[in-house]
């Protein structure tokens, strides 16, 4: 639940409202007045976040950052840019299988929404299929997903 009392500036904080705005962005941003645009400017819509600890939504992360002093400020930054590099990495790494599993059946509706890639041969996978939506870990090599979902054709 959305917890509406101050939130002490930490580490766990700092992290946390990374994952807001890792989930709401794309880029890592320039700077903290390009991030209060990005937010101001979604603050209309309805989104919230929510981690194991902490609650966001636009407003509580905007306020939040706008409290950072320069060295948490950066600290944020660094927390941020390696989230969403991850996440290109696995939309990169997604859109390999998604173009492999094409080339072998090109006529077939299939799209990997979204993966997470735990480790060297571990995914969690939300994908569709034809008119059917999967959501699955998979432990295994990334030509093993493959025929996997290949079977499934």
């Amino acid at each position: 639940m959305f917890n509406k009392q101050a939130k002490t500036i930490n580490k766990e904080t700092i992290q946390s409202v990374s994952g807001f705005l890792n989930s709401v962005i794309n880029k890592v941003p320039s700077s903290k007045e390009e991030i209060n645009d990005i937010l101001q400017n979604k603050i209309s819509k309805v989104y919230f976040y929510n981690d194991l600890h902490y609650g966001w939504n636009y407003i509580s992360a905007k306020n939040f950052i706008n409290k950072l002093s320069e060295s948490q400020y950066n600290l944020l930054i660094k927390y941020l840019t390696e989230k969403i590099s991850k996440k290109h990495k696995e939309r990169e790494f997604a859109d390999s299988i998604e173009m492999e599993v094409k080339e072998k059946y090109p006529n077939i509706l299939f799209a990997i929404k979204d993966i997470c890639v735990y480790n060297k041969n571990s995914y969690g996978i939300k994908m569709y299929l034809k008119d059917r939506g999967y959501l699955f870990d998979f432990d295994g090599t990334k030509e093993e997903l493959i025929e996997l979902i290949c079977d499934q054709i």
